[in-house]
């Protein structure tokens, strides 16, 4: 697990609340930040987070904007594509291709 500071849960509070309460009205803007970890095994993995992220939106009331995703370790990668056994194997080859591996 990350020793890495944890980000506070931004609190999403309906556009209909803030107006009762006499905020000013920021045009209807919401956030939700989450900072996630996952604990891998081997040298190279790849990892579908597509279920878990998109159980976090929809916890976050969040029903229209943008999901902004970010690596925050130097060894770690998010990337975009279909998750088929064949592409998954093209991927992990070519990740071992390009990084010599170390002679034990």
């Amino acid at each position: 697990m990350s020793t890495s500071p944890k980000i506070p849960e931004i609190e999403i509070v309906p556009d209909e609340a803030r107006a009762s309460a006499g905020a000013p009205n920021a045009g209807g803007f919401k956030m939700f930040n989450r900072v996630l970890d996952w604990i891998t095994s081997d040298r190279t993995q790849l990892i579908n987070i597509t279920d878990r992220i998109n159980e976090i939106v929809r916890k976050s009331g969040v029903r229209d904007g943008i999901v902004h995703l970010q690596s925050l370790h130097t060894t770690t990668a998010v990337f975009l594509n279909e998750w088929q056994d064949a592409l998954l194997q093209d991927v992990k080859q070519f990740l071992e291709d390009v990084v010599a591996q170390e002679a034990d």
